[in-house]
């Protein structure tokens, strides 16, 4: 019984290890391609400057979800993130991180509505196309984020 006790506790501290690695961020290495790690289409912001890129592997309810950020930076040194993640499954995390959904509508990810979210100071942008989720994530001031909403792309 004492075994089995040993190896269940070593079983859970290599799968702790193992999604801790996953969860870091990892920047691109020269050269490699954020599109060559994701099936779909990934969000940009059209007139922001980009200032890097990573790629990431999180656990959301169980699940392994493919996350790459694009950072931006707007003219007043905000920064802004731009996500595309997959699967679907990703769209957990905004209840994990207490993100509370607001009830104003209108707002949209490029022709993908989207919902408005607030914590704190900050607030986030999420849409779903297919098992994919886009999210930008800026400062919390509502009419800068619909407008980035409205000038967000998708591309290969």
């Amino acid at each position: 019984f004492l075994f089995y006790g040993i190896m269940a506790y070593q079983l859970t501290g290599e799968t702790a290890a193992v999604r801790e690695a996953m969860a870091s961020p990892m920047p691109l290495a020269p050269g490699q391609s954020a599109q060559a790690l994701f099936p779909g289409e990934l969000l940009a912001l059209d007139g922001l400057q980009m200032t890097g890129e990573q790629a990431r592997d999180e656990v959301y309810g169980g699940t392994v979800c493919r996350v790459i950020t694009r950072i931006y930076q707007r003219e007043d040194g905000a920064q802004i993130r731009a996500v595309s993640a997959v699967p679907d499954a990703y769209v957990q995390r905004f209840a994990q991180e207490e993100f509370v959904p607001q009830l104003i509508t209108g707002f949209a990810i490029g022709e993908l509505d989207a919902v408005y979210a607030l914590r704190g100071g900050e607030a986030a942008l999420y849409a779903r196309r297919g098992s994919c989720v886009y999210v930008i994530e800026a400062p919390a001031d509502e009419q800068a984020v619909y407008m980035l909403g409205a000038r967000a792309k998708f591309g290969r």
